[in-house]
């Protein structure tokens, strides 16, 4: 493209980093970043989704918010998308406080979570221990409308019994 006397646009960066993110060539995707920044380019918010979903999914929530915060910055509102990239990934390293306030803001930004959001805080309560918050999560959850998808219910160990939430509340005794 380059040879061709072409310039690269922010479709074609936004494209390659997504490519990249996608394939878990993350410093790769971060030097091209870099370079399209110094090139006078402005990152679009698919861009920067595109990162923050990298990073969540390796665990290193520092960076994910650094782009968070730099998207923000940048004048781009976070979508729910974006929130709930970051609430998975918060609820992945069982940083639930930071999961929590992520929904909170999301929700008072006029953001809805979707199953998919539900189902990383539900599943990090879980795995911290606090089944009293994930039944409290799953409750909100079906309190907005939002049925539990086959994932949810297997993850809870219900749904093909006929089993609830509210089932295993009561065999494990935390009502």
């Amino acid at each position: 493209m380059l040879d061709e006397g072409t310039k690269p646009n922010i479709f074609t960066y936004t494209s390659l980093i997504n490519g990249l993110c996608h394939n878990d060539r993350l410093s790769e995707a971060v030097t091209l970043f870099k370079h399209m920044i110094w090139e006078g380019l402005t990152p679009d918010r698919i861009l920067y989704t595109s990162l923050i979903d990298c990073y969540c999914k390796r665990s290193n929530m520092k960076a994910a918010l650094e782009i968070f915060r730099e998207m923000g910055k940048g004048g781009l509102s976070a979508d729910a998308f974006v929130y709930t990239c970051l609430i998975g990934g918060f609820s992945k390293v069982l940083a639930m406080d930071g999961a929590r306030w992520l929904m909170e803001e999301m929700i008072n930004k006029g953001l809805s979570p979707t199953v998919v959001t539900y189902t990383d805080i539900i599943v990090g309560y879980c795995k911290t221990g606090d089944e009293k918050k994930a039944h409290m999560m799953y409750n909100s959850m079906l309190q907005a409308g939002i049925t539990p998808d086959d994932k949810l219910s297997s993850i809870l160990g219900f749904g093909n019994d006929g089993d609830s939430f509210q089932d295993y509340q009561e065999e494990k005794d935390i009502s």
